[in-house]
């Protein structure tokens, strides 16, 4: 279940150690980084972590710049991306949500505030990951019904046993012939 991994981006050793034991403690597991370089490189394998801490102001890459560049991939189209700062101006907010952060965290952080905003980036990937096993499963069947309906289409179906063939002469002389039988 990947939703339950978080990768850490935070460059302050105090705030990272605090994280790491906070999260591992409630059940995640963590991948921790100290860069927004690497933390981009990180989130955008296939196999990466589904929810990311990001602190906002980084060496390399700032939190902002990892999610503006992480939601230009197809990697980072399902990523939760919450964002930790000391940044707290409604301005700042503005700024990292429009930059792609799905979540914006003021530190110093309530830690039962930082577990319910994991908890909802955690169904919101689950819900994600179900929609897109759902759309797969029925994407499949589509593709079947296509199948059949080109298998089908080509050849000649026979009426259904409560309907009746129409029946036409070829000869023009027999239209009375023709309607009467049909119209019955």
């Amino acid at each position: 279940m990947r939703h339950r991994n978080v990768l850490i981006a935070e460059d302050e050793e105090t705030a990272f150690r605090l994280l790491r034991t906070t999260l591992v403690h409630w059940g995640y597991e963590v991948q921790g980084h100290r860069n927004g370089v690497d933390a981009l490189r990180a989130l955008e394998r296939p196999d990466s972590p589904s929810i990311a801490l990001l602190d906002w102001m980084m060496p390399g890459l700032e939190g902002t710049d990892v999610c503006r560049e992480l939601r230009k991939t197809p990697e980072g189209a399902t990523k939760y991306l919450i964002l930790l700062t000391t940044r707290g101006a409604k301005d700042d907010l503005v700024e990292g949500l429009r930059a792609g952060a799905d979540d914006y965290v003021v530190k110093p952080f309530h830690l039962g505030e930082l577990r319910a905003r994991l908890l909802v980036g955690t169904r919101i990937v689950a819900l994600q990951q179900d929609l897109s096993e759902k759309v797969a499963e029925l994407t499949a069947a589509l593709d079947t019904v296509r199948i059949l309906e080109s298998d089908f289409g080509a050849r000649p179906q026979p009426p259904r046993s409560d309907e009746r063939a129409p029946v036409t002469l070829p000869d023009p002389r027999a239209r009375g012939a023709n309607d009467a039988v049909n119209s019955r």
